[in-house]
């Protein structure tokens, strides 16, 4: 059990209005709350790589080459404030991505066509392989999650892939 949130990185994260949509008793607050979700996540960005539109969406479309440590750390923010923000903040974060890579296109260089990352498999590979990774990370590293655990973290992460 968590117990606690992390330090907030931004002044209006300070004041949560509520616990958000897991909460210090889920599993999701105990799974990234411990070292090792960092190693999953990580795994996770490689494995979303090996998904050709994502990685040309990455290419193409994201500022990763002009600022990498930028965008990882943008990332690495929407990640901790959909896990441990209040719901309303969790709901504006959302909002602002969606937003975000609705400007985005790639094109797929063999069959011309134009795409956007809202298409609904290429987030469903990006939530899945983070999801997959997340678990193989705490199993290999802890927190030890018994089987029971282990389904109702990929429960609970259906509420972060809306």
């Amino acid at each position: 059990m968590v117990t606690a949130r992390p330090v907030p990185l931004t002044d209006d994260a300070q004041h949560p209005q509520d616990d958000g949509f897991f909460g210090p008793e889920s599993v999701t607050w105990r799974v990234y709350a411990s070292p090792s979700s960092s190693i999953g996540v990580a795994t996770a960005v490689l494995l979303q790589m090996i998904h050709p539109r994502v990685v040309r969406m990455i290419d193409q479309a994201s500022n990763v080459r002009q600022d990498p440590a930028g965008r990882a750390a943008a990332t690495g923010q929407y990640g901790i404030t959909i896990t441990f923000g209040d719901k309303a903040t969790a709901e504006r974060a959302g909002e602002v991505l969606r937003r975000i890579h609705s400007h985005r296109q790639a094109i797929d260089p063999i069959t011309g066509e134009t795409y956007t990352p809202n298409e609904p498999d290429l987030l469903m590979w990006v939530h899945c392989t983070l999801v997959w990774a997340v678990l193989a990370a705490c199993q290999r590293f802890g927190p030890m999650l018994t089987p029971a655990e282990r389904d109702r973290f990929v429960y609970e992460q259906r509420e972060s892939a809306r």
